[in-house]
């Protein structure tokens, strides 16, 4: 694993689950989730994690029938990676839950560190935001003391990135990532530094995200197949295409089609929503047409409703700009219940949403002193 030997590290894998027979039960199946986990973090093929999947519902199974509360609650976690990775929300988000059922009947410590497992989980969905928060912060009293925490940490800096506290957000991310590094999670760590150049982004600190793009290319080229490096590669792009780098601009197009042939829908909603409000600031209204409505698609797919709200919005200003204002509000009067629902939107995707609709108010108020000023004022004799 430390080398990157994905193959070799499965194959002493199986390896050492055909001979856990020998062992004694709860050994036998704490080392069955444990070898199972190496696989499982170690990027199998689709082909292999659905194998993966199945023996391990069986693994965590048997561990939570013999009261092995510590290794169900990995196992449910696992099985949540796998789920994830797949872009299976609804499973991943359900599967995190029985993981918090899992840990109650454990200690105390068990039980919180299932909740800052699920809580993160939930975050990483965009799911149940009002549950993630009361789950994290939960376990945030529990495990105070415990401030190498992973999961907990990496759950508290999601949350404050949903929330819009930046600073705290990208010291919480940037802890997550060192800890990842230090446990040698190689796709923990991936996922702390994409979320702390999209934080990067959001906040429009562009030579951030280009800063951090070269160690997303670095792990993605070790870790072998999957959508890491297509992903890495497209947000390398972006953030020189952000940065003003023109000649970078080829370079994403050619990032997008691979992160299209990865099936990566969720970030490639996100990487396009962040290009089409860049063409649309640019002024290529059809290209923002384009790439905003292929993220409208991309993101409902897989229930990113952040996403579909961005994208919506940026839909909604190129509608105003065509002087097509019944395709405005088309897009933003489903926005407008969002907004009424707390946690519904992230703020950065709230604060695209408000610009939106300030942008709709401010071109009804026009368009009406507009009317004001051209009418023919009545003469006084035809009183």
């Amino acid at each position: 694993m430390r080398l990157f030997a994905w193959g070799e590290a499965s194959e002493l894998c199986r390896r050492g689950i055909e001979q856990l027979a020998r062992l004694d039960r709860a050994t036998r199946l704490h080392l069955h989730v444990e070898l199972l986990g190496v696989e499982v973090l170690g990027k199998p093929s689709p082909a292999r994690a659905r194998d993966i999947e199945l023996e391990l519902v069986r693994a965590l199974t048997a561990a939570e029938e013999a009261g092995l509360h510590a290794d169900a609650v990995r196992g449910y976690y696992l099985r949540s990676v796998l789920q994830f990775r797949s872009e299976n929300a609804t499973g991943a988000a359900e599967t995190s839950w029985r993981s918090v059922q899992a840990g109650r009947s454990g200690d105390a410590l068990t039980a919180a560190r299932s909740q800052a497992e699920a809580g993160r989980c939930l975050l990483l969905l965009e799911r149940e935001i009002a549950k993630a928060k009361d789950m994290l912060e939960g376990a945030h009293a529990v495990l105070q003391a415990e401030q190498d925490d992973l999961m907990l940490n990496w759950g508290l800096g999601l949350l404050k990135r949903y929330l819009g506290e930046p600073e705290e957000a990208a010291r919480l991310l940037r802890l997550s990532a060192l800890l990842a590094q230090r446990m040698e999670s190689h796709w923990e760590q991936t996922e702390c530094l994409r979320a702390l150049t999209i934080l990067a982004f959001e906040q429009g600190d562009f030579a951030s995200a280009r800063a951090l793009c070269p160690l997303l290319l670095e792990l993605a080229a070790k870790m072998g197949e999957g959508s890491e490096r297509p992903i890495a590669e497209a947000l390398d792009s972006l953030a020189r295409v952000l940065d003003g780098e023109a000649a970078a601009a080829p370079g994403l197009e050619a990032a997008l089609g691979c992160v299209r042939i990865a099936d990566a829908k969720a970030m490639l909603a996100t990487v396009l929503n962040f290009a089409a409000d860049h063409d649309l600031a640019c002024g290529h209204f059809e290209r923002a047409k384009v790439r905003a409505t292929e993220a409208v698609a991309a993101a409902e797919a897989v229930e990113r409703n952040n996403q579909v709200a961005i994208a919506k919005a940026i839909l909604a200003r190129l509608a105003m700009r065509a002087a097509d204002r019944n395709g405005a509000r088309a897009q933003l009067d489903p926005l407008r219940a969002e907004l009424a629902v707390p946690f519904s939107l992230s703020l950065h995707a709230r604060k695209a949403v408000e610009r939106a609709l300030r942008e709709f108010e401010e071109s009804s108020q026009g368009k009406l002193e507009s009317r004001v000023k051209t009418r023919r004022p009545i003469s006084s004799r035809g009183i």
